[in-house]
């Protein structure tokens, strides 16, 4: 099984004279959790299960810390994960401060790699 995507009708919300138009959107299939992740990385490597959670662990909160520091993370093949800020704009510099921060997140890139990989799915259309 590929990607799959199902058609939904929709209207775009700056032009709304326009028709209506048909557009692909994903139909996400299951999630899959840390645990089926490590049991399927345990079926094709040597390592054992307790060693990748506790290394899935570290990861996630090493990653976690060093976004909080600003600092951009690159994961060869997965792509490369950022801090992001949402911020309100003032036409006065001594009024720019962190109070014009609305949000603080995460930002994802994937890597060419990646990249391929996502383009050679098979994609199926469902209902």
């Amino acid at each position: 099984m590929g990607i799959r995507f199902k058609i939904l009708e929709k209207i775009n919300p700056s032009k709304i004279n326009e028709p209506m138009k048909y557009y692909a959107t994903i139909a996400f299939g299951e999630t899959i959790t840390d645990d089926v992740l490590i049991k399927k990385m345990t079926d094709i490597c040597s390592v054992n299960d307790i060693d990748i959670t506790t290394t899935l662990i570290a990861l996630s909160r090493v990653v976690q810390q060093e976004l909080k520091e600003g600092c951009i993370i690159k994961i060869k093949g997965l792509g490369t994960f950022y801090p992001s800020i949402k911020s309100e704009g003032t036409t006065e510099l001594k009024k720019a401060n962190t109070s014009l921060i609305k949000a603080v997140g995460a930002g994802f890139r994937p890597a060419s790699e990646l990249k391929k990989i996502l383009a050679s799915a098979d994609l199926e259309r469902v209902k």
